[in-house]
């Protein structure tokens, strides 16, 4: 049987970011290790918490929308139910922009990476790069839009056809609403986007930077340094080279 999409459920959480850490670590994605650090004391409880924090962002965020592809042919022995094989966080932002220019996200403090345990200088260099992240979204999120903010797909699962099925569902979406689009692409995922309709306006460098770092802090900062790029899909996926404005452009 073909690959299935559809919504996932607070149910299908603890199987969705199992399949989340197969695919952000092969290859290793740098967002994946500002998000979800491996810093508990078992690599279980690192997971465990990464699936609780973000089960609670979902449902505390009425822009969330999860989804997941399923193999039918396979049943998940860990979890129950058909395996899952891929995910994708889109958020619809249908009537107001999240950002109002530089100022940050609508309605909430500046965001910390309140999940890292240590309240130091690891802490503080992780803040600066989500700080540096979000930055970059509250600059050009300025309209209603929708955002990918995560999209994997299993590795023994690629260029099957799971991760169009992601992508379109929300280009789909966007095309309804009348609405432009954002990811933040790693190289890899860069064709994939396009195909889809995203123009890739500039590349992305997030990098923390402290003063007296050691050792330790230097490697640290080479594990969250990410290059990347941002891409834009303009209301129906249409890009004009020279006539077509990006909105952050005043």
């Amino acid at each position: 049987m073909p690959l299935h999409l559809s919504p996932a459920q607070p149910p299908d959480f603890p199987a969705l970011i199992a399949c989340q850490k197969t695919s952000y670590l092969s290859p290793k994605n740098t967002l994946y290790t500002l998000f979800c650090p491996m810093n508990r004391p078992t690599a279980a409880d690192s997971l465990a918490e990464a699936t609780e924090r973000q089960l609670q962002w979902h449902e505390a965020d009425p822009s969330s929308v999860w989804l997941k592809v399923t193999d039918p042919d396979t049943k998940d022995e860990e979890h129950g139910g058909d395996k899952i094989v891929g995910g994708a966080c889109w958020h619809v932002y249908e009537k107001e922009a999240p950002f109002r220019g530089d100022e940050g996200e609508k309605g909430e403090e500046k965001m910390t990476c309140y999940w890292w345990p240590e309240e130091g200088r690891k802490r503080e260099m992780a803040d600066q790069v989500l700080g540096q992240l979000m930055g970059t979204r509250a600059e050009r999120m300025v309209r209603p839009c929708l955002l990918l903010e995560i999209c994997y797909v299993h590795p023994s699962y690629r260029r099957q056809g799971a991760g169009n099925m992601l992508v379109q569902w929300g280009t789909q979406k966007a095309d309804e609403l009348g609405l432009e689009a954002f990811v933040e692409s790693t190289a890899d995922g860069k064709p994939l986007y396009a195909k889809h309709g995203f123009h890739c306006t500039n590349e992305i460098l997030l990098k923390g930077e402290l003063d007296d770092m050691d050792e330790g802090l230097k490697r640290l900062q080479e594990e969250l340094t990410w290059r990347a790029y941002y891409m834009w899909r303009p209301k129906g996926g249409k890009w004009v080279e020279g006539e077509t404005v990006v909105p952050w452009v005043r």
